[in-house]
């Protein structure tokens, strides 16, 4: 009698290989990283849960209000958007990759997500409660259901889940605010501050679960919410786009972005209050959220231009390790952020001293490190420490870890998907 014959080895266990990566995504993810960096200093400073008083009170209160305009104007929901983007884009080339290698790609994906999830709630429950993994891996297991779409079809849905839905639900926020709470939990600015700043870790603790659930429940977070779901949306439109053409050319990203910058800056002065009230109804709330998607895209075009300009796609290339890298750079920024600024680590202890304007040159400074820390790191491993965990933990198995010493990418070379 023959023996059976071997099943055949789970096509779903099979890492993608590393020559399957695109490297331009990688700088550009590593380019998002350093907006995310920016936009979630002054939240790490402690400006949230500062009264005005104290925000005018600060040594470079003069410079900060020209700073804080700025960040509302360039960077604030800009870079987040760009990462939702990329998020997108990359399931979008890995689900279609399992597909070509006759995988489940789906139960793969929905492993890949629910480790992520796992991951964002140690981060955000424990240490800061603005993580976004969680919110990413729970859109993100919706991303296959979406992605048989027609073209037209996922581009109709990322447009209304990303402008349409938030710019309602902004200006229904807005008309029904004076009868309705910010949410059914509510922390006083000064506990949060007092406990982050110079409380230990236990009562920094109960002030991060509080003031999690605060965001949370908050009647505008379903606006941004929406807004993450059509970005990445619109990223697996962009990924199938990819796929089938490659990068576009670099004609075509000047003349996107001739109409989406001062789109997007005419929106996002609008978000500033530059242009007068902040938004409060449909007709000043749809300019912000077409402006706001217009800067991340016209980011992503220039980018793009920048990588097509020069060989090696120098100097963005200087940023794909960091993109390799992106989980981990992530939560990086939060360590960086808690030992500068939270009282309960033995470091300056910041929060509440610094403004706007002082945190540009710590943002410099600290991107610079971690570009430096990316570079020497890929050098000898495959993946980055977070990197690897997450897809040891999806796969099932560790992963290989070092690099052979002649197998060590440059900066511009193609990387392993994460």
């Amino acid at each position: 009698m023959s023996r059976p014959a071997a099943a055949a080895p789970d096509p779903i266990s099979r890492p993608t290989p590393r020559a399957d990566r695109i490297a331009a995504l990688d700088a550009v993810r590593g380019f998002a990283l350093a907006g995310v960096l920016f936009a979630n200093l002054p939240l790490f400073a402690g400006h949230p849960y500062m009264t005005g008083a104290q925000l005018a009170a600060l040594p470079t209160a003069a410079l900060d209000t020209l700073a804080h305009a700025a960040m509302q104007l360039l960077v604030e929901d800009k870079f987040m958007g760009l990462f939702a983007l990329l998020f997108g884009v990359g399931a979008a080339l890995q689900l279609a990759r399992a597909r070509a290698r006759g995988a489940a790609g789906v139960r793969l994906h929905v492993r890949r997500m629910a480790w992520l999830f796992a991951i964002g709630s140690v981060h955000g429950w424990l240490f800061w409660s603005f993580d976004i993994l969680r919110f990413y891996a729970l859109w993100g297991l919706l991303l296959p259901l979406f992605d048989r779409l027609r073209p037209r079809a996922l581009l109709a849905w990322g447009l209304l889940a990303g402008v349409a839905v938030p710019a309602a639900w902004r200006a229904a926020v807005a008309a029904l605010a004076p009868a309705a709470p910010l949410s059914s939990v509510q922390v006083p600015r000064p506990r949060l501050l007092e406990a982050f700043a110079a409380g230990d870790y236990l009562e920094a603790l109960a002030a991060n679960w509080a003031f999690d659930w605060q965001l949370t429940l908050s009647p505008t977070q379903g606006a941004y919410q929406a807004g993450v779901l059509g970005r990445m949306l619109l990223g697996v439109w962009l990924g199938r786009r990819l796929l089938e053409t490659g990068l576009p050319a670099r004609g075509t990203l000047l003349r996107g972005i001739a109409w989406t910058l001062p789109l997007g800056l005419a929106g996002s002065a609008v978000y500033a209050g530059l242009l007068g009230p902040r938004p409060g109804t449909i007709w000043r709330a749809l300019p912000v959220e077409i402006g706001t998607l217009a800067l991340t895209i016209s980011y992503l075009a220039a980018a793009l231009v920048v990588w097509q300009s020069r060989p090696a796609g120098r100097p963005l290339a200087l940023f794909v390790p960091v993109g390799r890298m992106s989980l981990t750079n992530y939560l990086l920024q939060t360590a960086f952020g808690l030992w500068l600024f939270y009282g309960y680590l033995p470091g300056p202890g910041l929060m509440g001293r610094l403004g706007a304007a002082a945190l540009v040159p710590l943002w410099a400074a600290a991107f610079a490190a971690q570009v430096a820390l990316s570079h020497v790191w890929l050098r000898r491993f495959a993946f980055g420490p977070a990197e690897w965990l997450w897809r040891s933990l999806a796969y099932g198995r560790p992963q290989p870890w070092r690099l052979p010493a002649a197998a060590a990418p440059a900066n511009g070379a193609v990387s392993p998907a994460t």
